[in-house]
């Protein structure tokens, strides 16, 4: 699979949003256009109290990762979905992740899961 940086975007709140393009052919003429936006969160940008724990469970970077996908697009449409992929996470997932509160609660919640994944009873 290829992978390219298309764009990357300093947001408001001091974080850097990667855009990568992850498409792939996957017929004669077919392909999965997949893009995903990506934001490496220092740890230390969650609340001064919390971070020694949540350093020990996540190391000094979490990542947010939200991909976007269309698959089986006609190959003269790539470039169109492409497109509307990437104005599409300027639109919804870039005020998101430039809220002022969106590391630390993205860490909090890193955390959690974390957790979770590691406990004996997961879905509990």
């Amino acid at each position: 699979m290829q992978e390219k940086v298309i764009e990357t975007i300093d947001l408001e709140n001091g974080l850097v949003l990667t855009l990568y393009d992850r498409s792939k052919k996957i017929g004669a003429d077919r392909w999965l256009v997949h893009i995903d936006a990506a934001v490496e969160v220092p740890v230390d940008r969650a609340p001064a109290s919390d971070v020694e724990k949540y350093r020990f469970e996540l190391g000094d970077v979490a990542v947010f990762t939200a991909p976007h996908k269309r698959n089986f697009i006609d190959e003269p449409m790539k470039e169109e979905v492409h497109a509307e992929l990437v104005r599409s996470i300027q639109e919804t997932i870039r005020p998101y992740l430039s809220h002022p509160d969106f590391p630390g609660r993205f860490i909090h919640r890193a955390y959690v899961e974390s957790l979770r994944k590691k406990s004996p009873y997961p879905d509990a």
